[in-house]
């Protein structure tokens, strides 16, 4: 027998914390005669993902429909407008973990092809522009589970995407961690499994770390066509390196022992005196405020270190200093960055180094889950596939691309 209705609203019961998912709009704004998309890319002073393209998203407010929120953080974000009744899902990212979504977050993502008004960046205090986009030539530096949702978009499809789910939990599309869209073939919408193409945010330098400095030189510049330049001399630690620019403001460090200085007190930096040969032994990430970046990531769980004091001495007697983490409590899998910061020294990078475009950085893990949301506390990411704990990049040099591990 049916229950009598009645307007009456239920008796309100606490909320359940614990278990709260914030929920998210995004909108693909899609000119149809034109094939393009708008876009934004995040600022300096954005909570994550800096610099990185993104589409317009925000978090739902209380008490406010999917579909406002996504009509309103699109008006507040490029001012545009479009009707709810005019937006349509086209595919829904549920993440485990986020920088402001300890407990996970649901973005619904929509697609509209019917708007009012041009395109303008409405909060530069948050994104360094928005803009319309060909479909042919959408950026590579972009949100990885955006990314991921228009990327279904436009093969034509729709469903949902799980990100930084163990894989003991996911339902659907288990490959969906290991599908990442080329570096410049987005617009073509190729995505590959191995020899992933993407860069990490805020990405500094890599350190290839080596007992003998002088050969891995020679053997960089036999597989490349590319010499490294010498880099300096680090006083009291026992070793130099060598520098290759990698494009985007980022390096790559090739660090060994340096004979011409005496044993230091103890242990060389990266554990160069028990290799046997030269390895990736790790990255190095460079965030707006390292000390802010610090404090974040310790109420999360993480220890990077504290942040100290460094310095070398480059060929032509300039002293060059800068800060960064000490490592702390590191990482067990060693795959977690340090984080630097160069103040107002003149960036290595900025030092007219030889250059070999980087293609990929990537890595792989035992549990690659278990070390994203570190990652994401840093405000950066990494590719990281499951297997031994190991690195892997690839560069672009005059002798085709070549991979280093």
């Amino acid at each position: 027998m049916a229950q009598p209705q009645s307007d009456a609203q239920p008796e309100v019961l606490p909320p359940a914390v614990e278990s709260m998912t914030v929920l998210v709009a995004a909108v693909i704004v899609h000119d149809r005669e034109t094939n393009r998309i708008v876009l934004l890319q995040r600022g300096r002073n954005a909570k994550f993902a800096q610099g990185k393209w993104d589409l317009p998203i925000g978090k739902s407010e209380p008490g406010e429909p999917i579909t406002a929120t996504a009509v309103r953080e699109l008006c507040e974000e490029t001012g545009l407008t479009v009707k709810p009744e005019a937006l349509e899902v086209a595919h829904i990212v549920h993440g485990a973990w986020g920088v402001e979504a300890p407990n996970g977050f649901l973005t619904v993502v929509f697609a509209a092809h019917e708007w009012a008004g041009e395109p303008e960046n409405r909060e530069p205090h948050k994104h360094a522009q928005v803009r319309w986009v060909d479909v042919g030539a959408l950026p590579e530096n972009f949100v990885a589970t955006t990314a991921r949702a228009l990327r279904h978009y436009l093969e034509g499809g729709s469903g949902v995407s799980l990100h930084g789910w163990s894989s003991s939990r996911r339902t659907r599309d288990t490959r969906d961690a290991q599908l990442f869209v080329r570096q410049g073939d987005f617009g073509a919408l190729r995505v590959g499994s191995g020899g992933m193409n993407t860069i990490p945010a805020h990405l500094d330098h890599i350190v290839l770390a080596t007992p003998d400095l002088a050969a891995t030189v020679a053997e960089f510049a036999r597989r490349t066509g590319v010499v490294p330049a010498p880099g300096g001399v680090h006083i009291g630690f026992g070793t130099r390196n060598c520098l290759v620019g990698l494009g985007g403001g980022a390096y790559l460090e090739i660090l060994g022992p340096d004979p011409e200085q005496s044993a230091p007190a103890g242990p060389r930096p990266f554990g160069v005196d028990g290799l046997d040969s030269a390895r990736t032994i790790t990255w190095a990430i460079s965030p707006s405020d390292i000390d802010a970046t610090v404090a974040t990531v310790r109420v999360h769980g993480y220890d990077p270190g504290d942040v100290r004091e460094m310095s070398r001495r480059r060929p032509d007697g300039t002293l060059l200093e800068w800060r960064l983490t000490d490592g702390g409590t590191p990482h067990p899998s060693g795959l977690v960055p340090f984080l630097i910061d160069w103040a107002d020294a003149a960036h290595p990078s900025a030092s007219d180094l030889p250059l070999t475009p980087l293609l990929a950085l990537t890595a792989t893990a035992p549990d690659p889950e278990e070390i994203r949301p570190v990652l994401s506390a840093l405000g950066t990411d990494l590719v990281i596939g499951e297997g031994p704990a190991g690195f892997s990049f690839t560069l672009d040099t005059p002798n085709g691309p070549v991979t280093f591990t």
